[in-house]
């Protein structure tokens, strides 16, 4: 195991969720407060991934997550599990 200090923290640091909604026949990515309007789904995806990596490397934990028709999230993308740029 991995005791260093900077793996510690990594464990004990919430994720940086970044979530991919549709909402008023628009796709949006939000973070924390945030939203960021884009003109497809596939659009939002990948804006996501792209920070969601910057994010991740700067030392957070962070995933994507994409809202289901049925209001369910699902995990599109994990920072250090998935593909950097992620496949389509």
């Amino acid at each position: 195991m991995d005791f260093s200090e900077k793996n510690i923290e990594r464990k004990f640091m919430s994720t940086m969720d970044y979530c991919v909604v549709f909402e008023n026949k628009n796709w949006h990515v939000r973070f924390q407060n945030l939203s960021y309007s884009y003109a497809s789904r596939a659009d939002a995806i990948r804006a996501a991934v792209e920070t969601a990596h910057v994010c991740g490397k700067n030392g957070h934990q962070a995933q994507v997550r994409v809202q289901m028709p049925d209001q369910q999230f699902h995990t599109e993308w994990t920072y250090g599990l998935d593909a950097f740029p992620a496949q389509s």
